[in-house]
């Protein structure tokens, strides 16, 4: 869980997100409410069953503590429990739903990529920069390929996978200012998924830079083996980098560097296309 924090040179009754750069005064902050929904973070495609001792674990709360906060999200419907576990419940979807149904983004994504996979014939989409994760808003697959046996991981809408392990994520990390990129680096370690991902904060920094200079990231196996990525960055009016676009497919293909010319204007294409409607 997020520690209070304040930056060097900010007001002393100021806390500043370490993650996202938000400020607030201390008398704003609800820390029941911090807490409460700390534990609902804590839950994940890894973990959807957590006990008390687990969850405080990755809370850092006490046992007795997680166990109100778990009672009373099961108590306000929020969560689920057999006595000894607990899970997220149906209700936790309101507000996602509420979200993905009404903000502009996840909405003009959806328009977009409608046409995208039969062009490029790969699985595609949206995603959005979420601590340290890199969470999907929108995504769309080939129709053919619907009943497919071997499906890449996270190409469903409120997935969220590590930003380091993936294509999307590079692009959204490598937006961030030099120090926020310094604070996301000591906020988040660099978990190996695969052989081939990258755990080197010099490492990723380097291949951040070049994503950086050329508009475009590419993955290959980093967070699946077999599949591997190529995104780019989706920017508003104002120029700023606010989601990133994805093909995913075969690692064989992502390497190829005439399928890469081939997808990646219709990437940049559909990206621009986003933007008009933001």
């Amino acid at each position: 869980m997020a520690d209070d924090f304040t930056a060097p040179g900010q007001a002393a009754d100021t806390m500043v997100h370490p993650n996202n750069g938000r400020s607030l005064k201390p008398e704003d902050y609800i820390a029941g409410l911090a807490k409460g929904l700390a534990i609902l973070d804590c839950f994940d495609s890894g973990q959807v069953r957590l006990s008390v001792t687990k969850t405080a674990e990755r809370t850092g709360l006490t046992r007795a503590a997680a166990r109100r906060h778990l009672r009373t999200l099961y108590y306000l419907g929020y969560l689920d429990s057999d006595g000894q576990y607990f899970w997220l419940s149906p209700k936790i979807l309101k507000p996602a739903g509420i979200y993905l149904n009404s903000a502009a983004l996840p909405r003009a994504s959806r328009a977009v990529l409608r046409s995208l996979p039969q062009q490029t014939g790969c699985y595609h989409s949206v995603v959005v920069l979420s601590g340290g994760e890199a969470v999907t808003v929108a995504s769309c697959y080939p129709p053919h390929l619907e009943q497919a046996q071997v499906l890449p991981y996270g190409i469903y809408s409120g997935n969220r996978i590590p930003a380091h392990s993936g294509a999307n994520g590079k692009v959204l990390l490598a937006a961030l200012s030099f120090d926020q990129l310094a604070q996301w680096l000591a906020a988040y370690p660099l978990v190996r998924f695969t052989t081939q991902t990258i755990t080197d904060a010099e490492v990723l920094q380097e291949q951040l830079a070049l994503v950086r200079q050329q508009g475009w990231a590419e993955a290959l196996g980093e967070y699946e083996p077999g599949f591997g990525g190529l995104a780019v960055p989706v920017v508003d009016a104002r120029g700023e980098v606010v989601a990133a676009l994805n093909a995913v497919d075969a690692n064989g293909n992502i390497s190829d560097a005439a399928w890469r010319s081939r997808c990646l204007p219709l990437l940049q294409k559909a990206a621009a296309e986003i933007r008009v409607m933001l």
